[in-house]
């Protein structure tokens, strides 16, 4: 990628303006008063860059003038253009794409006061592109130049809509509950949220759902400001609730979009679930609309997206629908591996939640240390507003303890230490996280972002204590969108990666970019088919599947983990002009949860060097069936009509224990009762109605065969 930078020599850079000068003679005030993004012709030239940030729909007006001209009268010019961004040509008036405008006082040759001599930027900005400019003044002795990075960023709406059913009592890998485990996830990440540059105006809400019970202990039913308070709400609200109940995941999405009263601005949703709906209305396998019909998509101009959360989890129509909820409303799925690590999920998570005004990661460090460890070196680029240091632990401290191990962290840049320059953040009395940030260029010293940073961590404790540790950019002038296509590929369906990559909305073309593929050791649903286990069975009012349960049981079994164990693919995306990235990747004839982590680096004069991180998940399900093959047996009652069936794909693999819910079956005057699930995957329907009715049976999504229901299992 090529960014024009700013030019020092000024013959130099009149031989390549872009726009025409406007010559602005002016009487110099004796007392002009300073202001932080003036041109100052006293300081070196050019000078520092300066980042306009733009509120969406907010109004905007401001003046960029000039300090310290030796002589009565200035030249102001803008050296480069913002044409690139899309932004109008002058030569007064430069109208943005985005909504901004970029003007220069309309009096050529004049003599003005010195007030006068500005260039101003006027909004509201109704778009999201960011762009840049140079403004250049000349006073007949020195020439300066200063760069002006206009960027928006956007107050938003956040509901985190979260699962509190019976099934959340279930034990991690960790040895502790899943709503521990949630727990801990959601208070890692309110920092960031309360660390947002977009967080003035912004608002927060809470939705725990289990079947009708919908009320929250303490914290607001409506949403609240975010603030210094939010993590501290938050952490109370969910140690004063505990799972109970069924899994109401439509109730809870509608509880918390409702509560997104401002149709103007961006809304999102982070969703967490981890089992099988049971109370309805549920969402339905396109991930558009509840049962009944009702569209989950809200009303209204503002941007509205959905991150979902979910456990791994052998159903295809769990998966299905948790992938599709986001695809369809422009966010992404995160999925848990086999040890439903639920803090790190979420934790990955964040850059998609708070996608456009927040944090992203850079680099991502794990292990276990007793007394001292120095981890590798990470870069980070210019022009960051923050370094967000993440730290999680592999078990809950309480604060003071918490505080120990953050005062055992130093950090280096360029072989000096700037630990003193960080703040320790700890939320709540017990957690497994803490934060150390650095605000770049704030009271607390002059350090700005690029250059190499060394951590190094002191075990006050003198145990083995396990951790993850995440630095991340708060970057707004990198943008990094990705998707995989189709949102919901098939096994022996190839599916595509994609990654497109722009710097203040110009695309960044010299990046290298890999997809590191965390892909299943073997297929879920027919090695669960042809593992045999005796389970006892629970019942219950929010109980898993019994397929569900298999799985959860083999969890178990050694050999069972260590089949099933993720196997690293490197698989690198090509760019493809534009800043857009992209391979095609064949799964083969495995189906299951694959876990995608982008690494992306590159290096450039304007940004210097970048080292990024991003992630997401995609369910490959497991595809055709081939009836001939899938053992079919069809018996006719007089109203009935059961079918046995053990549904085979044409490669010979099994779709396995899990899938009932995936059945359906549709037409007049006959309905699907029942389905029997017998664990080693086979299936028994029960429909009940007019056996010569012509139905349609559909298995995730994909239909299998259309006739009369007596007949089903011929071609």
């Amino acid at each position: 990628m090529k960014i024009l930078a700013a030019r020092a020599a000024s013959s130099g850079m009149r031989q390549r303006r872009t726009l025409a000068a406007l010559v602005l003679s002016a009487v110099l005030a004796s007392a002009a008063e300073a202001a932080p993004q003036d041109v100052d012709l006293a300081g070196p030239c050019p000078n520092p860059d300066y980042t306009i940030f733009a509120v969406l729909n907010q109004p905007l007006n401001l003046d960029l003038g000039v300090l310290n001209a030796s002589a009565a009268s200035v030249t102001m010019i803008l050296d480069e253009a913002p044409n690139g961004a899309g932004c109008g040509a002058g030569p007064i008036s430069y109208p943005c794409a985005n909504g901004v405008t970029v003007t220069l006082p309309d009096t050529p040759g004049n003599q003005v006061p010195v007030a006068s001599a500005q260039v101003n930027v006027s909004g509201p900005a109704t778009g999201t592109d960011g762009f840049y400019f140079v403004v250049e003044v000349d006073d007949g002795v020195t020439s300066c130049l200063r760069r002006y990075d206009v960027v928006v960023v956007q107050p938003y709406d956040l509901v985190f809509v979260l699962d509190r059913s019976g099934s959340m009592n279930r034990m991690t890998s960790a040895g502790v509950s899943r709503w521990q485990a949630l727990e801990d996830g959601v208070n890692a990440l309110m920092p960031f949220i309360q660390a947002s540059s977009c967080a003035d105006a912004s608002r927060f809400g809470l939705s725990l759902f289990a079947t009708t019970d919908l009320m929250n202990a303490s914290f607001s039913d409506s949403l609240v400001n975010v603030d210094g308070a939010l993590g501290g709400g938050v952490a109370a609200e969910l140690i004063a609730q505990s799972p109970a109940n069924s899994t109401a995941m439509g109730l809870g999405l509608q509880n918390g979009i409702g509560k997104m009263d401002m149709p103007s601005r961006p809304r999102v949703v982070m969703l967490f679930t981890d089992g099988e709906q049971n109370q309805a209305p549920e969402v339905e396998l396109a991930g558009t609309t509840y049962s009944g019909g009702a569209s989950i998509a809200p009303a209204g101009p503002g941007p509205f997206t959905i991150v979902t959360v979910g456990i791994d989890h052998p159903s295809g129509d769990y998966q299905t629908t948790l992938s599709n909820l986001a695809a369809t409303h422009g966010g992404t799925y995160h999925a848990t591996d086999m040890g439903t690590d639920i803090t790190a999920t979420l934790v990955d998570a964040i850059d998609d939640i708070l996608a456009g005004c927040s944090p992203q990661k850079v680099v991502s460090y794990s292990g276990t240390f007793t007394q001292t460890e120095t981890l590798p070196a990470f870069d980070l680029n210019r022009k960051l507003g923050k370094l967000l240091i993440l730290i999680t632990y592999d078990r809950r401290f309480d604060a003071p303890s918490l505080q120990q191990l953050l005062a055992g962290v130093r950090i280096r840049k360029d072989g000096t230490d700037i630990t003193s320059s960080f703040t320790p953040v700890v939320s709540g009395t017990s957690s497994n996280s803490g934060m150390l940030r650095l605000d770049f260029g704030s009271s607390t010293g002059s350090i700005s972002s690029p250059g190499n940073y060394v951590i190094e961590m002191t075990n006050p404790f003198q145990r083995p204590i396990g951790y993850r540790v995440v630095p991340f950019a708060d970057d707004h002038r990198l943008e990094i969108d990705k998707e995989v296509i189709p949102a919901s590929p098939r096994v022996g369906q190839s599916f595509r990666l994609a990654v497109s990559l722009s710097w203040l909305g110009q695309p960044v073309t010299n990046a290298a970019v890999e997809a590191v593929i965390m892909r299943p050791g073997d297929d879920l649903g027919d090695r669960l088919a042809r593992t045999s286990r005796r389970i006892d069975f629970s019942q219950g009012p929010d109980f898993a599947t019994l397929g569900y349960q298999k799985y959860l049981d083999l969890l178990n079994d050694p050999d069972f983990v260590a089949a099933m164990a993720a196997q690293e693919q490197i698989l690198p995306l090509a760019h493809q002009g534009g800043g857009d990235y992209g391979a095609e990747y064949k799964p083969g004839d495995v189906s299951g949860v694959y876990r995608i982590l982008y690494r992306i680096s590159a290096v450039d004069p304007e940004f210097g060097t970048i080292q990024r991180l991003a992630s997401e998940s995609v369910y490959v399900g497991f595809g055709v069936i081939d009836l001939a093959a899938s053992a079919v047996n069809t018996q006719t009652g007089r109203r009935t009509v059961r079918i046995d069936i053990r549904p085979t794909r044409p490669d010979g693999r099994l779709i396995g224990p899990g899938q009932q819910n995936a059945f359906a079956v549709t037409g007049a005057g006959i309905n699907l009762t029942s389905v029997t699930d017998h664990l080693d995957g086979r299936y028994t329907l029960l429909l009940r109605g007019n056996p010569e009715s012509e139905v349609t049976v559909v298995l995730l999504g994909e239909r299998i065969y259309q006739g009369p229901a007596s007949g089903f299992g011929t071609p």
